[in-house]
């Protein structure tokens, strides 16, 4: 590698020279092949999450030269910085038993919207992608095969083919996400000598050879506005994730909004738009993987909901819509994304999660944001889990609002302008009747929550705004069986490469725990052995 260096100051380059952050930061216009080059290795990798750890260390361990483009900073040793999506993730690796099987059981769950022949590569890897985690030095435990004796459990769509572990089933890892990116980031650095991570550096436009159409480089930008020419002797791979905070593409894309997500404050859909930049297609855009989420302005991010039974949740009009205490977790999001044609809207988006005074607290789950390297040291996604416990200051913020009757509440909801205007106070008022008399009866003919479940909202009432989200979305980039990105005509673009969120293999119905993290390790492991083999472009011309 040439230049390799975990910062770089920005070194102007012939064509570019000159440029700022304002003149360059609303173009993802490719380039052609600059006059000099500031840095070189034989791949870039454009991400370093899940999806880009894998990718680089498969890459390394096959011989290549790698950069790591990262837009966030490196960690302190006293704060934890670089926090992509999988930092965010639980502790779960879905693998399944045989790649027959596998591929199946993803085809059904994307209702056929992803290619078979991707399917066949995801579930090759997938049958196998335990060992190969451990065998880089992950702690990921083999759940026992229901075949040989294991025990055989229920995905979150059942009816689907493979929605139970006697085909898919989970790996587990100490530590959730933050666990496997400590791992990973363990990984990189004991790879020094292949491996070199350009931090606070984002990735803007690719680098294409105009007469052989290959792409050849990463033109990035500098935490100090300067743009950089980084040469991929090999290949680009864009492990850029998804769009979960761009506003526009979500409001374009997403089935329902507003949408918001806890994860990776930097998923601005870069590397989506550098890839629509030199014709790559697009796939599952409309997808992500979630359910409800709250937010406030002061967390830039969403949050997830603790669990608690002694809650319902009310449409803009004050009517209870879904049962709220079971079916597919990472798909509720579903049930806020419904238009009624009658009224042209989204009568649930956004929804109110309604608490009463026996609520457990906290009413809002903080998620861990990972552990420092070599201890056990952790912090919080925000809200913190300081003040999550902290019910007055929660109130006096505005997170969670409260009031002794149902109709201050209703009112309170009506005034809220993204209400718009729709709050009716008897239905709310029979809606919280008829709720607490199921409680007294221990059934729901509305929507058959459990005796269990029901517990009565007694004043006074806490409630919070609910959108869908969660986690990610899922869409983006397509790719094929290699992992190459692919133009609208399906035709592979040269030595561009994906995996993980950014265009996600999983779509529409998402099995279970660490659906996500599967697609990382598998396309990540895929994409790396891939670009690894490839001739260097200037032998090739």
């Amino acid at each position: 590698m040439q230049g390799a260096a975990v910062a770089v100051a920005g070194a102007a380059i012939m064509g570019v020279a000159g440029c700022t952050a304002d003149q360059t930061a609303a173009s993802h216009t490719p380039v052609g092949l600059p006059d000099a080059w500031d840095f070189e290795a034989d791949i870039v990798v454009v991400g370093y999450g899940g999806a880009g750890s894998i990718a680089a260390i498969t890459a390394a361990d096959n011989g290549s030269s790698v950069f790591l483009i990262e837009k966030y900073p490196n960690d302190t040793e006293t704060e934890i910085r670089h926090t992509p999506s999988s930092r965010a993730a639980g502790a779960a690796l879905l693998n399944c038993w045989n790649k027959e099987d596998g591929a199946k059981a993803l085809r059904a769950h994307s209702m056929e919207l992803t290619d078979q022949e991707v399917c066949d590569a995801w579930a090759e890897r997938a049958s196998k992608h335990l060992d190969y985690l451990r065998s880089l030095g992950f702690e990921y435990s083999q759940p026992q095969n229901p075949a040989e004796g294991g025990r055989e459990s229920n995905g979150e769509y059942p009816m689907l083919y493979g929605g139970n572990s006697s085909i898919l089933a989970n790996g587990v890892i100490p530590g959730n996400g933050s666990g496997f990116m400590q791992v990973a980031r363990k990984c990189i650095a004991d790879r020094s000598d292949k491996i070199s991570v350009l931090w606070e550096t984002e990735g803007r436009r690719l680098i294409r050879n105009e007469e052989t159409k290959e792409i050849c480089g990463v033109i990035c930008l500098t935490a100090d506005g300067k743009e950089i020419a980084v040469k991929a002797k090999k290949a680009v791979a864009l492990t850029t994730g998804g769009f979960g905070q761009n506003e526009d593409m979500k409001k374009n894309y997403l089935r329902g909004y507003p949408a918001h997500y806890y994860a990776c404050t930097n998923s601005n859909g870069d590397g989506i738009k550098m890839g629509q930049a030199v014709g790559a297609e697009l796939v599952h855009m409309t997808n992500c993987q979630g359910g409800g989420i709250t937010y406030h302005p002061d967390w830039g991010r969403g949050a997830s909901f603790s669990s608690n039974n002694a809650s319902i949740y009310v449409s803009k009009r004050g009517n209870r819509f879904f049962y709220e205490m079971g079916g597919p977790s990472h798909g509720l999001w579903f049930e806020f994304c419904k238009i009624d044609p009658k009224t042209a809207d989204f009568p649930n988006t956004p929804s109110w999660r309604i608490f009463g005074a026996d609520a457990k607290w906290p009413l809002i789950a903080t998620r861990e944001k990972g552990f420092l390297d070599g201890t056990a040291q952790s912090q919080d996604w925000a809200p913190t889990s300081e003040e999550v416990v902290d019910k007055e200051l929660m109130i006096s913020k505005g997170w969670v609002m409260t009031a002794d009757t149902v109709e201050a509440m209703a009112e309170a909801i009506l005034a809220d302008p993204e209400n718009e205007g729709k709050m009716d106070v008897e239905t709310l008022k029979t809606t919280i009747e008829n709720y607490n008399r199921y409680v007294t009866e221990g059934s729901d003919p509305e929507f058959g929550r459990p005796e269990a479940s029901l517990a009565p909202l007694n004043p006074p009432y806490y409630w919070m705004k609910n959108y869908p989200g969660g986690a990610a979305t899922q869409g983006g980039l397509k790719r094929n069986a290699k992992g190459q990105v692919v133009d609208v005509f399906g035709d592979p673009i040269l030595r561009l490469y994906v995996a993980g969120e950014n265009g996600n293999v999983w779509a529409c119905f998402y099995p279970r725990a660490g659906t996500n993290t599967s697609d990382n390790v598998a396309f990540g492991w895929i994409i790396g052995d891939e670009m690894s083999a490839l001739e260097p472009w200037e032998q090739a011309e």
